[in-house]
């Protein structure tokens, strides 16, 4: 499982379901929550892999594929789905 840098789990579904899915696209689960997901190895690709797979898990979710390239990890990300939302 993903953990913040000071070690504790992710602690809103939003972040555990975004950290799934990062382990399942990227294979691993050593990051953090501030981890980019371009920096522990991720592409282009994936991250669209990403995008689709939240919009498909998260129930209303619209989000634009450029606003994943903007919000690159796993905190960041997060955070803009609950601004969008409300």
């Amino acid at each position: 499982m993903a953990v913040s840098e000071s070690g504790a789990a992710a602690d809103t579904e939003l972040e555990d379901t975004i950290a799934a899915i990062w382990q399942e696209i990227l294979e691993f689960d050593d990051f953090g929550w501030e981890d980019s997901f371009f920096d522990i190895g991720g592409d282009s690709m994936q991250l669209a892999i990403v995008r689709n797979r939240l919009v498909d898990e998260v129930p209303n979710l619209e989000i634009p594929l450029v606003a994943v390239y903007q919000h690159p990890s796993v905190r960041a990300l997060a955070a803009y789905i609950r601004d969008q939302q409300w």
